[in-house]
């Protein structure tokens, strides 16, 4: 009886280190970014998000964990962070290709609106793959209330689709020393009957 409590225990235990190393999302991606803007403005851009497929037919794609930081290029850009967790922050659209979304400063009343675009599809890069942001799409406008935006498009960059799971060395070694484990308590049970 022992010994068959000791195969399920064992086989539980492996089969669940097994399915946590295979777990996907079929509709989740998750991207990290890097470019720079171009020479009249300066800057760089960098950052993570998430991008989910609809899950109905005529669903729009959704976007989430946003949390892209752009850095100084000139007295006007003073670097911004839009992340979709700020009050002050909102996401207006969420492709396949990229998102847009806008940000309001509290402390000057000004307002900037950020659109990020591939040149490709990003739900249809392989782990670690890698599409390039599209120059003539992609940009940070900065609005003062007066007059007409002020436009600093993005010179070159690119998107990288995340290793969706890894399995470790230290969940290898967990494996390992588990099954091992196992292995001792059903020999020292074996002595005792």
């Amino acid at each position: 009886m022992n010994n068959l409590i000791t195969k399920i225990t064992l086989s539980t235990l492996i089969t669940s280190i097994t399915a946590l190393a295979t777990i996907t999302s079929a509709s989740a991606f998750s991207f990290s970014l890097t470019g720079t803007f171009e020479e009249t403005y300066g800057g760089t851009i960098s950052g993570t998000f998430e991008l989910y497929e609809p899950t109905l037919s005529g669903d729009d794609y959704q976007c989430s964990n946003i949390d892209i930081t752009t850095t100084a290029g000139s007295e006007i850009f003073a670097g911004s962070n839009y992340t979709d967790s700020s009050d002050n922050a909102f996401l207006s659209s969420c492709s396949a290709d990229g998102f847009a979304m806008s940000l309001y400063d509290e402390a000057s009343g000004n307002e900037f609106f950020l659109d990020l675009q591939s040149e490709s599809s990003l739900v249809d890069l392989a782990p670690s793959e890698t599409a390039q942001i599209n120059p003539a799409t992609t940009y940070e406008q900065y609005f003062d209330g007066f007059g007409d935006p002020t436009t600093r498009y993005i010179a070159s960059g690119t998107v990288t689709a995340a290793v969706p799971f890894e399995f470790s060395p230290t969940l290898g070694l967990l494996l390992v020393g588990g099954a091992w484990g196992i292995n001792r308590l059903r020999k020292s049970r074996n002595k005792i009957e």
